[in-house]
């Protein structure tokens, strides 16, 4: 744990995500980053320079790339160098509305198979409560077990919701508040600690699943209030010859 504090502090941390936006965030803070992707032409344009993300400016990717901070691969080989691990994957649901967790489990086996003391995993994939605690953690224990690490105190787990409004250009990435909660309090500090490299307001939380829950109200809070605005538009839209004349006034005759 003090010697991923001592590495985050200086700097010298090589952050590993999935997710374009946040991968550019730290290699401009001086991390050295690692982009994994498995579109190989969306790795070779990032290897090459081009931005193929309408959010990101084309000259800041060019910059970071020359400049060996920021880098992509389509495969997780690089991952034994990987302190930080940060899982930005789909979270689609199945055709009966349930959730489907393939992609977070094939992220997470595959830093599985790279596991090593010193590192954290922090989930930022929109999910339901308890999936840091029951689907990411025992694949990470299996694989920790195996190489006699322990998760805790080798090996650490976090959630951290993504809050990114594309195309918002006053809220972005950096000035967009998040919490983070770990499966254990010092996951929790360590998350915090590198989360904070980026963003300028994180909220610590008791526990993954509390950071969860909180990434599930925000949606359901706009969600619900999506709905009721479109249907607010709907009876507004409604033609005044529904209505008593007392109430419209394109009714009334003129004067």
């Amino acid at each position: 744990m003090y010697q991923l504090h001592y590495r985050l502090q200086q700097k010298e941390a090589t952050i590993g995500v999935v997710g374009l936006p946040l991968a550019v965030e730290y290699a401009d803070r001086g991390f050295s980053t690692i982009g994994i992707d498995l579109d190989d032409t969306r790795v070779q344009k990032l290897n090459d320079g081009v931005n193929y993300n309408d959010d990101l400016e084309d000259d800041r990717i060019r910059r970071l790339v020359a400049e060996g901070k920021l880098r992509a691969t389509p495969s997780y080989d690089e991952a034994d160098d990987i302190d930080v691990f940060f899982v930005c994957v789909p979270t689609p649901v199945t055709e009966h509305k349930d959730p489907d967790t393939a992609y977070i489990e094939a992220a997470t086996a595959s830093i599985a198979e790279h596991l090593r003391p010193g590192q954290l995993i922090i989930l930022k994939s929109t999910t339901y409560p308890t999936t840091t605690e029951t689907v990411v953690q025992p694949l990470l224990e299996d694989a920790a077990a195996e190489k006699s690490l322990a998760m805790g105190e080798d090996v650490f787990l976090a959630f951290s919701p993504e809050r990114i409004d594309p195309g918002n250009e006053t809220y972005t990435l950096e000035n967009t508040p998040v919490v983070v909660g770990g499966v254990t309090p010092t996951a929790t500090d360590l998350a915090e600690q590198v989360t904070a490299q980026v963003i300028g307001e994180v909220h610590t939380v008791s526990s993954a699943r509390v950071a969860e829950m909180e990434k599930l109200l925000e949606n359901i809070y706009r969600s619900v209030n999506i709905a009721l605005v479109n249907e607010l538009a709907q009876v507004c839209d409604r033609k005044c010859t529904k209505v008593p004349s007392r109430l419209c006034p394109r009714m009334r005759p003129d004067p």
